[in-house]
């Protein structure tokens, strides 16, 4: 088994500008890792393949043969090289999340989950939490964490409700205490 890396000096950013290869006794990739010029990478091994990339069809030229190419920088580089280089690749790739075209968002998590309870012109917010579901107002505060969503609801409307009263009886009072009589 050898290992090569080969830079390859180009101004195209669809194809890749370094290619490392794992070339078995027969002359044909094993592995391949290919890295754009936007830091992308490409692998592949048999069966499998991210980005594009693909196992050669044919074998693998000696390196001298590579060298006489002038777009090419061909060298021989050690077996824990590639395995850097794999294990980078495989990492950026499982990173590498894509995208819902609709909302940007990586396609893989759950839109945000949350609910409004609203009673007059108030409004709290219950969504989920790291733990259990938080009520939390319009400005962000947190008022109460509960462990369903169900009676994170409950608490809300209670809250609100519990505000609703005192705004109706601070207003109340207030009327009462002016004078009939007296005008301002």
């Amino acid at each position: 088994m050898r290992h090569l890396k080969v830079i390859w000096h180009h101004e195209s950013p669809e194809d890749p500008t370094v290619i490392w290869s794992e070339v078995g006794d027969d002359g044909y990739e094993v592995r391949k890792v290919e890295q754009y010029v936007d830091g992308r990478f490409g692998l592949a091994e048999d069966g499998r393949s991210r980005e594009g990339s693909e196992l050669g069809e044919v074998p693998v030229p000696p390196l001298d043969e590579i060298a006489e190419l002038e777009e090419f920088t061909p060298s021989e580089i050690s077996s824990a090289e590639f395995q850097e280089s794999w294990i980078a690749a495989l990492k950026a790739n499982s990173l590498r999340l894509p995208r819902n075209p609709k909302t940007q968002a990586p396609a893989h998590r759950a839109p945000k989950v949350s609910t409004r309870v609203k009673i007059g012109t108030r409004t709290l917010k219950v969504s989920k939490a790291r733990r259990g579901w938080s009520v939390v107002t319009v400005k962000g505060r947190e008022l109460a964490n509960l462990p369903t969503k169900e009676r994170a609801v409950e608490h809300a409307r209670a809250l609100l409700q519990a505000t609703k009263k005192q705004t109706t009886t601070t207003e109340g009072t207030s009327e009462r205490h002016k004078s009939p009589h007296k005008r301002t």
